[in-house]
C-alpha cells in the first residue's frame, strides 16, 4: 500500500477548472483523516485529498491514526465498523464536524456491500478487485464525490 500510494501521489493532477475553484474558496477546513497505512482504500484516496488541500489555504489536510483514536473513530463509524480512511470536514472557528466521507466512493461501496452479500465476508479477491477498478477510475470518483463534499458544484 506505501508503493500504492506512492504511485498515487506522483499521478494525481487536478484539472485546471478544479485548480481554479479550490484557489477561490471562500471558507477555510480542516480535512481530519483518520486512517492506517495499511489500508487498501487510503492508497488512492489520501494522494487525492492532499492533491485537494495543495491548491488551497483554504484546506489544512490533517492524518490521524485510527488505532490510536478509537474514541473519536467510534462516533463515525459507517455500517458499524471502523472502516476507513473516513474524512471529517470540521469547521475551525469551532471545531463542529459538519461533514463526513469515506471510506470509498459510493461506486466502490455498492461493489463491496455487494460482495460481502454474496460471499459473507471480504477476501483477497474483492481487494484486489477494489485496487484494479481504483485504477481503471483513475481517481474519478473521489475526486468528485470530495468536490461535492466542497460545494463547489
Amino acid at each position: 500500500n506505501h508503493k500504492r500510494m506512492r504511485r498515487w501521489d506522483k499521478k494525481t493532477m487536478l484539472r485546471r477548472n478544479l485548480r481554479e475553484a479550490l484557489s477561490k474558496l471562500e471558507e477555510s477546513w480542516i480535512w481530519l483523516v483518520l486512517t492506517e497505512t495499511w489500508c487498501g482504500d487510503a492508497a488512492p484516496v489520501l494522494p487525492i485529498m492532499h492533491a485537494f488541500a495543495s491548491h488551497t489555504d483554504s484546506l489544512d489536510l490533517r492524518i490521524a491514526l485510527r488505532d490510536e483514536h478509537p474514541g473519536l473513530m467510534d462516533r463515525f463509524l459507517t455500517n458499524n465498523a471502523r472502516s476507513i480512511p473516513k474524512l471529517l470536514m470540521v469547521r475551525p472557528s469551532d471545531y463542529k464536524v459538519v461533514a463526513s466521507w469515506g471510506p470509498r466512493p459510493r461506486e466502490a461501496a455498492q461493489m463491496v456491500e455487494a460482495y460481502r452479500e454474496e460471499h459473507g465476508k471480504l477476501t483477497e479477491e474483492l481487494r484486489m478487485s477494489l485496487q484494479k477498478w481504483y485504477n481503471a477510475d483513475r481517481g474519478e470518483s473521489i475526486i468528485r464525490e470530495l468536490y461535492g463534499l466542497l460545494a463547489l458544484e
